[in-house]
């Protein structure tokens, strides 16, 4: 994919789609919302269900950046499941 950027609750982010996120082999990572140039870093080898869960789980970062990420790992992963029960798959442009 490509990167963009994205406005999450008045703060814009880019979103990065890299090799390695960092050294403990995280799949995804969110800057802080008053860090300047914020990033959203993904993964960029990931299964189209991976990246889902993840792009979810940045985005319920970036909007509410202090929640525990044990409980932001559960909705992300509670979250991608409904939508890709839905139907819902990444288009490729």
């Amino acid at each position: 994919m490509k990167n963009f950027s994205h406005v999450f609750r008045n703060k814009r982010y880019k979103v990065c789609f890299v090799k390695k996120v960092d050294e403990e082999g995280s799949w995804g990572e969110c800057d802080p919302p008053n860090k300047k140039n914020k990033k959203v870093k993904i993964r960029n080898n990931l299964s189209d269900k991976n990246t889902l869960t993840t792009a979810i789980d940045e985005a319920i970062h970036a909007c509410i950046f202090d929640l525990d990420n044990e409980v932001v790992a559960e909705m992300s992963q509670s979250m991608s499941n409904f939508l890709w029960k839905l139907g819902y798959r990444r288009e490729i442009k």
